[in-house]
Formats: C-alpha cells, sequence, structure tokens
C-alpha cells in the first residue's frame, strides 16, 4: 500500500496511546487507500493537503502491533531461506482457518493459534490457545512458522512457544504470506 506522506515515527510521539489515538490510526489506514479524486470529493482538498494533515498518523499506523525482529532460540528466516526449506521441513500456517482457505504455502499444516493474550513479547500465553501437540514428536526437526507478516504476532507466539516446549531447530518466517507473495511465490 502507498502511503501519502513520508512523516517519521518520531513525529508523532507527542500523541498519547488509547482511544483517541486507536480511533486516529484507523482513520488513517481508511483514508490513506483513497485515490486523488476521492480525496477532493470527499474532504474537498487535494491528497497533498490531506497528506499534510495526516502524515503523522501513517507512523502510528506503522508502529502498533509490528512483532519483535527476533526471539530466543528461534531463527528468524527470509522468504528466500523459507522456500528453500519446502520439503525438507514441516510449515505451519498460524492463521485463522478462513485465511488459510484463502491461500497459504504449499504443503503447510493449518495449526490456527487461538490469540488472547496482548501483542507483546512478554505476553501472557495461559490467555492464549495453541495445540503443541500437533508439531512433530522429533523435536530437532526443523519446523517452519509463518502467519501474515511483520504484524503476524501467531506465529511469532508459537514459535517462542515452540522453543520454550524443547524444539530446538525452529524457523519462524517473519514476513510471513505477505513477504511470500511480493516475492512472487505463489500460494495455494
Amino acid at each position: 500500500m502507498r502511503r501519502a506522506s513520508g512523516i517519521s515515527q518520531q513525529s508523532v510521539r507527542c500523541f498519547p496511546m488509547g482511544p483517541d489515538r486507536r480511533m486516529l490510526q484507523d482513520l488513517w489506514l481508511g483514508v490513506e487507500t483513497l485515490t486523488g479524486e476521492m480525496m477532493k470529493i470527499l474532504f474537498g482538498v487535494a491528497p497533498w493537503a490531506l497528506a499534510a494533515l495526516l502524515g503523522p498518523l501513517s507512523a502510528l499506523a506503522d508502529e502498533d502491533d509490528v512483532t519483535p525482529t527476533g526471539a530466543k532460540g528461534v531463527q528468524v528466516i527470509s522468504v528466500e531461506q523459507a522456500r528453500d526449506l519446502l520439503g525438507k521441513a514441516p510449515f505451519f500456517d498460524l492463521r485463522a482457518p478462513i485465511n488459510f482457505g484463502k491461500g497459504h504455502i504449499k504443503g503447510a499444516v493449518a495449526l490456527p493459534y487461538g490469540q488472547k493474550s496482548g501483542k507483546a513479547e512478554n505476553f501472557d500465553s495461559s490467555q492464549d490457545s495453541f495445540d503443541i501437540a500437533k508439531l512433530p514428536k522429533d523435536k530437532s526437526q526443523p519446523i517452519v512458522f509463518y502467519s501474515d507478516g511483520p504484524r503476524g504476532w501467531k506465529s511469532y507466539k508459537a514459535a517462542v512457544l515452540a522453543y520454550r516446549g524443547g524444539y530446538s531447530s525452529v524457523k519462524w518466517m517473519r514476513d510471513g504470506t505477505l513477504g511470500w507473495t511480493t516475492k512472487g511465490f505463489a500460494l495455494e
């Protein structure tokens, strides 16, 4: 998605977190997809003017809910590295069944992660549901987790829980299906 502004995240640190900030973020996410003509009709301003007014909100959208870039005992892999593991390691798609049905990596197993805990590195796994018993019995076998992309907390959490559960070759494709399709790789 093209952003209407290149305003940095530092320019929005003055916005406190809370319902008002969330509302502004949601407004931006809806507005950023409008065409220039639609902006003129709906808001009575040129796209550049609207971008100047709402630009800082794009940084809010970028900053919230992004997964960590790594986790203890988990190897973060690129989509190219994941593609090289096809047929050599099982892939687990942690998204909801409806998203799995819309398209998944060939051969991946649907293993929906029931997420109730917060989107944080120190999440409370007791609030979530994840059937670790569906993972391979051989805990030394490489396993690959993925979900939607850098905002895909379900795959992050599953990878962390697999490592905590004794799996020694946990791979996390952080870029998820977004990164996979961006590289031109097919989903089935």
